[in-house]
């Protein structure tokens, strides 16, 4: 954990830490720098009012340092932001209690609690007292010399003889060459051709040279040789126009080293204006050469660094801009110009906060002066209404001011809006559906279900996060069922099992469980979303409904065997008693008289009908067993039908019944022909049943839907113009011994009952369309052909 305490008092900057209690401003913390540029111990300041301590120079009288600095301290707390003041005079007292003369850099700074309140100031300064007093002897040593500039052109321009200068230069002649020789310059004079009859001391002591290796131009021997053609040229210039000498070049010092200098020279001219006299000085501007020369070297790096720096902010793909201290755009890069929507030249030198004044109160204006009053890094994202985006912006501060990189992120801020939007909508969904729902983390950790969850089960989330859940688990099922499911999650497939749960009162239900992982455009699974469906009463109705199959297919199973035996131990004796009656009808037994041949023929008849009900009971009854055979071909509907409407047509005519029929070449299904002539005979001989006048229509269609199921069917359709079936009585006609009117017409009522579930075994399905007084139409609907020809289906 970081020591804010060690991290405060170890701070470089002082640092004082005052209550925003006006006015006192109570002084709470001080920083080690703090103690030590003040002179003061801990003691000695904390809890204490802040100018209690801190007074103002008495000896001063026009002191500034109180009043200026409670001003700043009441703006902080008036504005809630920084205010940074300008150089300040505060004299310190010092050890023995005499004030020494400060000046600083003061800065104010509020500081916020979590919830916004202004709790303290942060008080932070820079001693710059050395660098006021080093600026004020330059000024100073400036004015001295301007001042003797002015008294030198003062005395020039008053063009005294030359004898009378000579004469004052003879009297203050040891005055001056004691001068000459204190002051850090080498000094040399020559006369009106420039031969050199004068040099300081310090020319000797640096030279090692005598007077005589120096006078006239024998102190030439001492320049570089590369600097040599250069001074000649330049003093040449100087003696043949009088115009003040000024060069840079260098002597060789008695030990062999050369030292840089900055020579000087003014010309001393008598009453008519001509030149009698050169006085001249050499200034040692070695170090500052170097310092030059490195300043060179380190602008050169700088300008260097700066180019590739500016070459590396132009090609990262984040927006970048740099604000010097007085928030004015110093650096602003191509992404910045497109994200700000502003040229960098609109921008340059102009302060921040003037050119997007929407950003002012907002958290840019916020953390940038925060992140410039504490000097701390500030990372955070917010949205700029300037320019209409969301961007995620990060400030660094430096001695210079805010360097700033930015990037738009609105695409992932709008997509996160829409996600925590559709996770709410989700979680709403999710609580309205009656299923249990949870969700899970990628390895499977349940995090949350829903209210239907906790409604059933009566837990709580802490009970049941996690793998919690295999509370409510039955315990002969929970162990398959953690195997299971955790190889959905670690194989990343979907997951389904049926198991019970106990519910609040400890009854157990039957649940269809599944879960699906929902994944990013990667393919990685994010998290996984599952239901519980109740599915009890579908059980326990899946139950009933076996129990019921089993007892229908015992019973039909019954039925059968006692159809099987019936039909054998009834059309036996009908058999023989049809062959007898027939016997009889030949005359084996004498000749019979009309009458008896007439109740011979009526009792044949009865003994066939009676066996051919035998034997349509017995398909019945085979048919619903499954029993029923069928071999469906590829089969030409419409030729099988003409074979059918052939074999009834004399049949109607005789009723006086026109037959119609609609009959294309090429309509083929895959069917068995023997059963579809069985079904078109039973349709058409109820239309002769019940529609003894009018017409009846045979037509074969292929349509493309109107089937049992979706797809394209043959459909082979029989129409009357007979009374029609009523709605309320269409169901029940395709039901065993159902006649519409029993009284109206013989028949035992099974015939379509047989036809539909034959039909069924075909694969398709016998339908009626009517309605009363509007004749009837009984479709048939069977598979078209397909490419594989023959199948043989048996029920």
């Amino acid at each position: 954990m970081v020591d804010y305490r060690a991290v405060f008092d170890g701070a470089p900057d002082v640092y004082l830490l005052l209550a925003p209690d006006p006015p006192r401003f109570t002084m709470l913390a001080a920083n080690e720098a703090r103690l030590r540029a003040t002179g003061t111990r801990r003691e000695d300041v904390i809890g204490r009012p802040l100018f209690e301590v801190f007074p103002d120079n008495p000896e001063e009288l026009g002191a500034t340092g109180v009043r200026n600095l409670r001003a700043s301290l009441h703006e902080v707390l008036r504005t809630r932001q920084p205010h940074r003041m300008a150089l300040q005079k505060y004299d310190i007292r010092g050890p023995g209690g005499a004030f020494e003369e400060r000046y600083w850099e003061p800065l104010n700074a509020p500081v916020f609690d979590a919830s916004g309140a202004l709790v303290s100031i942060i008080h932070r300064v820079e001693d710059v007292t050395d660098q006021v007093l080093a600026h004020r002897r330059l000024r100073t040593l400036e004015s001295v010399a301007a001042e003797a500039s002015r008294r030198l052109t003062r005395e020039t321009e008053a063009r005294v003889s030359v004898e009378a200068i000579l004469a004052r230069l003879r009297e203050s002649e040891a005055r001056y060459r004691l001068l000459a020789d204190m002051i850090p310059q080498n000094i040399w004079t020559t006369d009106a051709t420039g031969h050199h009859t004068y040099f300081s001391r310090r020319w000797y002591a640096f030279t090692g040279a005598t007077p005589e290796e120096s006078h006239g131009e024998a102190w030439t021997r001492y320049i570089h040789p590369d600097d040599r053609d250069r001074m000649h040229a330049r003093w040449k210039h100087s003696l043949q126009t009088g115009e003040p000498y000024e060069i840079e070049y260098r002597f060789r010092g008695a030990d062999g080293a050369y030292h840089w200098f900055l020579g000087k020279a003014m010309p001393l001219r008598d009453d008519a204006g001509e030149i009698v006299e050169w006085f001249g000085t050499a200034t040692d501007i070695t170090e500052r050469k170097q310092l030059d020369e490195e300043r060179e070297r380190l602008l050169a790096s700088e300008r260097a660094a700066r180019a590739q720096v500016t070459t590396i902010l132009e090609s990262i793909t984040d927006a970048f801009y740099a604000l010097d201290r007085e928030w004015r755009f110093t650096h602003v890069n191509r992404e910045a110009e497109r994200l700000l929507k502003r040229p960098r030249e609109e921008l340059l030198g102009r302060v921040m906060w003037e050119e997007f004044p929407d950003a002012v109160g907002s958290a840019f204006h916020r953390e940038y002066h925060r992140a410039a009053a504490e000097r701390t890094t500030v990372d955070f994202e917010a949205y700029a209404p300037t320019i209409g985006l969301w961007v995620n912006a990060r400030a660094y501060p430096s001695d210079d001011g805010l360097s700033v990189f930015f990037r738009d992120v609105t695409a992932r801020r709008v997509a996160e809006e829409r996600l925590r939007e559709s996770e709410r909508s989700f979680r709403a969904l999710a609580n309205s559906i009656p299923q249990l729902a949870w969700m899970a983390d990628a390895a499977g950790w349940i995090f949350w279900y829903n209210e239907r969850w906790h409604e059933y089960t009566g837990t709580t989330l802490a009970e049941m996060e996690g793998w919690g859940w295999q509370k409510v688990h039955h315990p002969a099922h929970v162990a398959g069922v953690v195997e299971r499911i955790r190889h959905a999650f670690e194989s990343g497939t979907p997951w389904e099992d049926t198991f019970p749960l106990r519910s609040r009162t400890g009854e157990y239900r039957w649940f269809l469980s599944r879960a699906v992982p929902i994944r990013d455009s990667g393919g990685r699974v994010l998290r996984w979303f599952g239901t519980n469906t109740d599915i009890t009463a579908e059980i326990e109705a899946r139950a009933e409904a076996v129990r019921r199959r089993e007892e229908l297919e015992r019973v039909t199973e019954s039925r059968t065997r006692l159809m099987r035996g019936f039909s054998h131990d009834v059309k036996n004796p009908l058999g023989a008693a049809d062959g007898h009656a027939q016997l009889l009808e030949e005359g084996i037994l004498g000749e019979l008289t009309e009458k008896q041949r007439a109740s011979v023929r009526r009792i044949r008849r009865s003994i066939h009908t009676s066996l051919r009900l035998i034997h349509d009971l017995l398909e019945l009854a085979q048919a619903e067993a499954g029993q029923l055979e069928v071999e469906c071909v590829t089969t030409d509907v419409s030729a099988a039908a003409r074979e059918v409407v052939e074999d009834f047509r004399g049949q109607a005519t005789g009723v006086g019944l026109a037959v119609e029929c609609q009959l294309p070449d090429g309509v083929l299904a895959d069917t068995d022909p023997t059963r579809l002539r069985q079904i078109l005979a039973n349709l058409l001989s109820n239309a002769v049943k019940y529609a003894p006048t009018g017409t009846v229509t045979v037509e074969t269609t292929l349509r493309p839907s109107g089937g049992p199921r979706p797809g394209p069917w043959v459909a082979a359709s029989v129409r009357d113009t007979g009374p029609g079936i009523p709605i309320e009585k269409q169901a029940s006609i395709f039901q065993e011994f159902t006649r519409l009117d029993p009284t109206a017409q013989p028949g035992a009522g099974i015939g379509l009952a047989i036809s539909r579930r034959i039909a069924q075994l075909l694969g398709g399905d016998l339908t009626v369309e009517s309605a009363a007084g509007r004749g009837a139409t009984f479709t048939l609907w069977l598979p078209p052909a397909t490419a594989e020809g023959d199948a043989t289906k048996s029920g």
